[in-house]
């Protein structure tokens, strides 16, 4: 597992699964994390563990020092004094289709957390996106959650208005080549009127699939 330290930020789900770290309860407040039994402060210092592509969740049975969590790899995070991982719980792992989740990999990622709680390892639940989805070049949000037709013939198509628009090619989905992608830096594609639209799509309060997502998170995976 590629080891690189975090500044932790932000709202995520903290999870604990089993054995003494599950009997530790967290508070927050102040952007603080409290441990209520003991009214200590928790400071956390950790890795990120996360896998954009398929099968989006790091490998367990055999050290891989780029995409695995392994006894290995907790062994040396303890050593080292880490005391949390940032698991990747990507949306389209979980939710390839719509409304059809994969509970492989909710067994998946059940698994990991209750592997790091054996070695005092906590983790965060991250939704990990970067630029959206697959469709505008990037990874994250599932295929079905961005639907960019409305741009498709126009002077707005993906990537507009970095480039013409790229021919997409079908494979798991209607995605652009990793050889057009790569013609603009990532970040870039955050500019583009496609991945506004995407992000619009996300955040319509009419659609409820983001918030069904983390409600089925915090079921399988709330401790």
């Amino acid at each position: 597992m590629m080891i690189s330290l975090l500044l932790l930020i932000g709202l995520a789900s903290v999870v604990a699964e089993t054995s003494k770290i599950s009997q530790k309860q967290l508070s927050t407040g102040e952007k603080i994390f409290i441990e209520t039994s003991t009214g200590r402060q928790v400071l956390f210092h950790g890795v990120n563990a996360i896998v954009k592509g398929f099968p989006y969740v790091p490998a367990t049975d055999n050290f891989n020092v780029d995409i695995s969590l392994t006894t290995k790899d907790y062994e040396a995070l303890q050593s080292m004094g880490m005391n949390v991982i940032r698991l990747g719980t990507m949306w389209k792992g979980a939710e390839p289709k719509q409304s059809l989740y994969n509970e492989t990999y909710f067994d998946q990622l059940r698994l990991i957390t209750q592997a790091a709680s054996k070695f005092d390892i906590y983790t965060i639940l991250d939704m990990h996106q970067d630029v959206i989805s697959e469709v505008v070049c990037g990874e994250g949000v599932p295929d079905w959650m961005v639907d960019l037709s409305s741009l498709e013939g126009t002077k707005d198509a993906f990537p507009a208005p970095l480039a013409d628009p790229y021919i997409a090619v079908a494979s798991d989905g209607p995605y652009p080549t990793r050889q057009d992608c790569s013609k603009f830096n990532w970040p870039s594609y955050y500019n583009t009127v496609a991945n506004g639209v995407a992000f619009e799509q996300l955040y319509d309060t009419s659609n409820d699939a983001w918030a069904l997502y983390w409600k089925k998170v915090a079921q399988e995976l709330g401790g």
